[in-house]
């Protein structure tokens, strides 16, 4: 009988390129979060919906659009990256990048909080004094799609060296850049620097939008595979 030893794969490391390729990527997400509900304000409203690098407003406008605008793209996002991972094979580096950049994480701990734009909508829906009943409805509502984005990653880091660490690193990297990012560019707003709106928006978040999406376009390369800078795969051992 022909006995072979069952190929193993060394666990690798995400490389450092794609590490770097998330960076703008999860600047444009963020980005992209806050435009949806500019962009849904003028289309359902006729008006912008104003905003600085964190925060949003609109008034006159009646509809939930505006509000849902944010987060439904940012689950737009989270799906697209569940069906990569769950595909699997060359689609998982990307795929993981997609989910890390929408911030599945932040959007479970703004609810739990109490707070965020889902809490807004459910408010509108049911009313002003929501209670315990829209506490549970906007768990309910960022739990499923945020909790799946959190779970499937922990599945799709299977073999990868240090996986707890860089599972943790998935879900925190977005508000480790997002965090201090919004602190800093509200700063030099309140300072003048490029305050002057347009759409919506000052000139200096239109600087920032446009910066990561040039970003995303340079670097875009580099989200294509994790272990660039791993071991290469091999046999431990082969038969006759």
């Amino acid at each position: 009988m022909d006995m072979r030893a069952a190929p193993a794969r060394r666990p690798v490391s995400i490389s450092w390129r794609w590490w770097l390729a998330l960076l703008p990527l999860v600047a444009l997400a963020h980005e992209a979060h806050e435009l949806a509900h500019t962009v849904t304000g003028r289309l359902a409203c006729g008006s912008w919906a104003l905003r600085d690098f964190g925060s949003w407003s609109i008034t006159g406008c009646a509809s939930l659009l505006p509000t849902a605008g944010g987060p439904v793209l940012s689950y737009l996002l989270m799906a697209i990256g569940i069906a990569g991972c769950m595909r699997g094979g060359g689609h998982r580096a990307w795929a993981l990048a997609m989910i890390a950049a929408a911030n599945p994480l932040a959007r479970i701990i703004t609810a739990v909080s109490g707070h965020g734009d889902e809490w807004l909508v459910v408010h509108r829906l049911i009313g002003a004094d929501t209670g315990a009943i829209g506490y549970v409805l906007t768990l309910a509502i960022v739990a499923l799609p945020a909790g799946t984005a959190m779970l499937v990653p922990w599945r799709s880091t299977a073999g990868l060296r240090a996986r707890a660490a860089s599972y943790m690193a998935l879900m925190l990297i977005a508000m480790a850049i997002t965090g201090p990012g919004v602190l800093l560019g509200n700063h030099f707003l309140r300072a003048g620097v490029w305050d002057q709106t347009v759409a919506g928006a000052p000139w200096l978040v239109h600087a920032v939008t446009a910066a990561a999406l040039l970003g995303v376009l340079l670097t875009v390369r580099g989200l294509r595979a994790f272990g660039l800078d791993g071991p290469r795969a091999r046999p431990l051992a082969t038969g006759p």
